[in-house]
């Protein structure tokens, strides 16, 4: 009869820690690789001169599909279809956040609702919001199924107040305006490590708690 404990007893913790470290090391490194390539994305409207009307604009989109980033609102009234990139000129009340430019609304009744879905699912997501009218915002963060995973809500003034939501799996936020005129600024989305290299964190992590646990009991 095979005895495995005795087999288990003779393997080197010397070599099992250090290929425990190995694996550690190696999903530390695709961390930071993934970090730099792809952790986060700053949208901040300011990529070419705007005007000050909406007449003058149309709905953002897909401007920013390249980023994996797309936008969409309700279909009616005019002026809801979404938010249009404006310059600060356009009498709001306030200049933009940062540069010239930011997302403006112009809708005559409340519950406006503004959706910025990802092409990669994010962990961390804010941006910041303005109105000269006051009003409660809120921003919701959904999966990939619809689920409802985090949420924050915020009054807004002519002073830039930020919303931010956070959970793994973001694949798209929904923001809900409270009131006519109203602007958001400086979009910010963080994007999730590969599951194969948290995977790699855990089972080194267990390992290593393994090993320790029969180091203790030896």
């Amino acid at each position: 009869m095979i005895n495995y404990h005795d087999k288990f007893s003779t393997f080197n913790p010397g070599s099992i820690m250090a290929f425990v470290k190995s694996v550690l090391a190696l999903a530390a490194t695709a961390l930071l690789a993934a970090s730099a390539a792809s952790a986060a994305t700053t949208l901040n409207f300011d990529e070419q001169a705007e005007s000050s009307l909406f007449i003058y604009s149309t709905p953002l989109t897909d401007r920013y599909a390249p980023l994996g980033i797309t936008f969409s609102g309700t279909t009616t009234p005019q002026n809801t279809r979404g938010g249009y990139i404006l310059d600060q000129a356009s009498n709001f009340g306030f200049d933009a956040l940062s540069g010239t430019n930011f997302l403006a609304f112009n809708a005559p009744t409340t519950g406006n609702v503004e959706n910025i879905a990802f092409a990669t699912a994010s962990a961390f997501v804010s941006i910041w919001g303005a109105s000269s009218f006051g009003g409660t915002f809120t921003m919701n963060a959904y999966d990939a199924a619809g689920t409802l995973l985090d949420s924050a809500v915020a009054d807004f003034s002519t002073n830039w107040t930020q919303l931010s939501v956070a959970s793994i799996g973001i694949a798209r936020v929904e923001l809900i305006g409270n009131n006519g005129a109203y602007a958001y600024d400086d979009l910010h989305v963080s994007a999730v490590p590969e599951p194969s290299t948290w995977g790699m964190l855990l089972v080194g992590g267990g390992m290593l708690g393994w090993l320790a646990r029969r180091r203790h009991s030896a």
